[in-house]
């Protein structure tokens, strides 16, 4: 069973809709994420696109279905003394789920529990891993730097209404494959989960 899936906005357009609806909730995926649009950092492009976001829900509720927003770094850049993420949050309904992207919080200089619980119920998915600054001297293996996962997953959990915790690997250590890094990361989120 698949968790859900990132669909681009070209998938979601008048003509396209249906068929795109049908075609995940004939493989049990019920919700979809836009995974990327600039307009989400874009001052005149970000109220468009939390518009079209929240039509697009509305039409997925009546199959039983949900379409959400999925974060990069650019969301938390600020926006009108806050950031572009609180604009697309505050400006869609509470039922429009959102993907909370770990990586992407960290690396904006962020702090992610302050998103989770601001924001609390909406963090339906997210994705746990670790982005790197070039020289920063993080590993981007999952759990292996001194971040405090442990209280994320937690806050996720009980905050979040998260349902599924994913682990991304963007990022591979020298000599390790991608599968030897997934498998790595994969491991120490276990450690964590078994020890909470």
């Amino acid at each position: 069973m698949a968790s859900s899936a990132h669909i681009g906005f070209d998938a979601l357009t008048e003509t396209n809709l249906m068929a795109t609806l049908l075609f995940y909730k004939t493989l049990g995926v019920t919700t979809l994420f836009v995974p990327w649009d600039e307009r989400a950092w874009d001052p005149k492009g970000v109220m468009p696109l939390t518009k079209q976001l929240t039509e697009l829900n509305e039409l997925a509720q009546k199959y039983e279905m949900q379409i959400g927003f999925h974060n990069h770094n650019r969301e938390f850049e600020q926006f009108k003394n806050a950031t572009y993420r609180d604009a697309i949050a505050s400006n869609t309904p509470t039922n429009l789920p959102l993907q909370l992207d770990i990586g992407w919080v960290h690396y904006a200089g962020k702090e992610p529990l302050y998103f989770i619980k601001k924001y609390a119920g909406r963090t339906y998915a997210t994705h746990l891993k670790i982005r790197t600054h070039e020289n920063d001297g993080l590993s981007p293996i999952f759990g292996e730097n001194n971040y405090p996962w442990r209280k994320i997953i937690q806050s996720l959990i009980t905050d979040g209404g998260t349902k599924w915790l994913i682990v991304e690997q963007e990022e591979y250590p020298a000599g390790l494959t991608p599968l030897q890094s997934v498998a790595k990361s994969k491991a120490n989120l276990d450690k964590i989960l078994h020890n909470m």
